[in-house]
């Protein structure tokens, strides 16, 4: 009989903790400016989607890290990022530009670190796609 092979899975932790930042971002984002100053969670923006971008990536076991995955995470984000932007009016928020460029600059922060990472350790969890 042969032996099975099993598919490298996600790390847990990781993953419980993407959705633990996602499930924070989607309430934060959709609570009436009642609730919200404006202006007021501008900071928060970029810490909120690095952290949830990096642990994206981290939860992927190592053989799922492609460069095309890494980037299909931050674009994944950004979308998030921008559709939350857009629908805010929905319940009393303005859309923000400026949230937007908040996000992605988180986005592109967490991808650069991943890649400084990736090249001063030497990680070879890169696979061609």
């Amino acid at each position: 009989m042969p032996a099975q092979t099993t598919r490298p899975g996600v790390h847990p932790a990781a993953l419980t903790f993407a959705g633990v930042v996602l499930t924070t971002i989607v309430v934060l984002s959709f609570l009436p400016s009642t609730v919200v100053e404006p202006g007021k969670w501008n900071l928060g923006h970029a810490p909120a989607y690095a952290a949830l971008v990096a642990s994206m990536i981290f939860a992927l076991a190592k053989a799922q890290r492609t460069p095309a995955v890494v980037i299909l995470i931050g674009l994944a984000a950004s979308l998030l990022g921008g559709t939350i932007e857009f629908l805010q009016p929905l319940v009393g928020r303005s859309t923000s530009l400026a949230d937007f460029g908040y996000n992605v600059l988180g986005i592109v922060t967490s991808l650069a670190i991943f890649a400084s990472y990736a090249r001063v350790t030497g990680y070879t969890g890169w696979r061609r796609t």
